[in-house]
């Protein structure tokens, strides 16, 4: 008993010690954008906010996604008198605080002693981090699922359907991540997926069957899955560009990770000689899939996105491109041997892929969740590499955010 409390008493010292270097890094980053100018869709959004807010209802035809967020946001702005760009970034970062939080209890539910390090990791996520502090959805959007995710850990499933139906007006892309949660809790019910077990789970948590049938009238109303700027947003085409970016960022974000990884990979390599022929059909897959084609990734014409010269660098040059695999393959076989802390999160996988698939843009922030949800669900490591990869993250999403607030550049 005694000792349980001395390990209750350092979580709650951790805990509070991560809370504090988390409302310290908010303010710093808060003040630093202060009186600058809108960030790349910032120029999209923020307007959009501010029409809502004076009553026209108008959706500016450059943005994609349902305006969940942005009617949220006007609430705000008329409720508190909110016109600055500053006061809205202030409401989004409240958001994004709040994601701290929930995503802290969903830790503890799962892990107690990894609960700080995990919540400092997430707030440092390099995809993430730097849109804590400016007018986009993803703070919000995340808050949201994070907050389904800890009703499903609680066994609280119709909460949790209701909350990742909601999450589709902000982002209709959560749509596979309904999807995931439902699978989950099915998982968590029956021990196994099988024809029975959903349709009896569906009549039972029928709020998920509300959030998908509502999602297929929306896109059967909407004649596709993007509100604006349809040319660029297809429907239903596949592409496996941002399956593999997916990986080569995952590589060089969680570093420590896939380094302290090595030896069971070649372990596992050794066990299961088999898995070579994957990584050659891996391969060949790359090299005829891998390219950048969207508009929006343009190396010269769209440079200003750190993304796309990225992009140009491993895309188009054969041996830059064939070089690039090593991580891309390192990343994959890395993640064959992460544990995960139930059975149920190795659900993640499949549905990170379908959730990349169907995107033509390659960019970064559709990767906010996937990787938030890995940081959830991943095992303990091991303290270095913990904490080696909360310095690592420090490191990259200082870099990320100065070339934000200096122009230079953007994720």
């Amino acid at each position: 008993m005694q000792v349980m409390e001395m390990k209750r008493g350092a979580h709650r010292r951790s805990s509070l010690l991560v809370a504090g270097a988390i409302i310290g890094l908010a303010a710093l980053g808060h003040l630093a954008l202060r009186g600058r100018a809108p960030v790349s869709d910032e120029y999209f959004y923020y307007p959009q906010i501010l029409e809502f807010a004076s009553g026209s209802f108008a959706l500016d035809p450059m943005i994609t996604s349902l305006p969940g967020y942005y009617l949220v946001m006007s609430g705000f702005a008329s409720l508190f008198g909110l016109e600055s760009l500053d006061s809205l970034r202030g409401v989004t970062l409240l958001f994004a605080l709040l994601l701290m939080v929930v995503f802290h209890r969903c830790s503890r539910r799962l892990d107690p002693a990894l609960a700080p390090v995990r919540t400092l990791q997430l707030f440092l996520l390099p995809v993430l981090s730097p849109l804590l502090f400016i007018l986009y959805t993803d703070p919000f959007s995340l808050l949201l699922l994070m907050f389904a995710f800890l009703e499903c850990l609680r066994g609280r499933y119709h909460s949790c359907a209701i909350a990742a139906t909601l999450s589709l007006v902000v982002r209709q892309t959560n749509i596979f991540w309904l999807a995931m949660l439902f699978a989950m809790t099915v998982v968590e019910t029956h021990g196994a997926i099988r024809p029975e077990t959903l349709l009896r789970h569906a009549r039972r948590y029928w709020g998920f069957v509300l959030g998908f049938a509502g999602f297929a009238l929306f896109v059967l109303l909407n004649h596709g899955v993007a509100m604006g700027d349809t040319k660029h947003h297809p429907a239903f085409s596949v592409h496996l560009g941002n399956l593999f970016f997916w990986l080569l960022m995952y590589w060089v974000l969680f570093l420590p990770s896939n380094l302290a990884n090595l030896g069971r990979i070649v372990r596992l390599v050794r066990r299961r000689p088999w898995i070579v022929a994957g990584i050659v059909a891996l391969f060949v897959a790359y090299m005829l899939s891998y390219r950048a084609d969207h508009p929006y990734n343009d190396p010269v014409g769209e440079d200003w996105y750190l993304r796309n010269r990225i992009l140009g660098l491993t895309v188009a040059p054969t041996l830059a491109k064939v070089a690039t695999f090593v991580p891309v393959a390192w990343a994959a076989l890395s993640l064959g041997v992460t544990r995960l802390q139930r059975r149920s999160l190795y659900l993640l996988y499949p549905f990170t892929a379908l959730s990349l698939v169907f995107v033509w843009l390659i960019d970064p922030r559709y990767y906010v969740s996937s990787m938030a949800l890995l940081i959830l669900g991943k095992r303990s490591e091991g303290s270095w590499v913990e904490w080696v990869t909360v310095v690592w993250f420090l490191v990259i999403t200082v870099y990320l955010y100065l070339g934000s607030i200096s122009g230079e550049f953007f994720l």
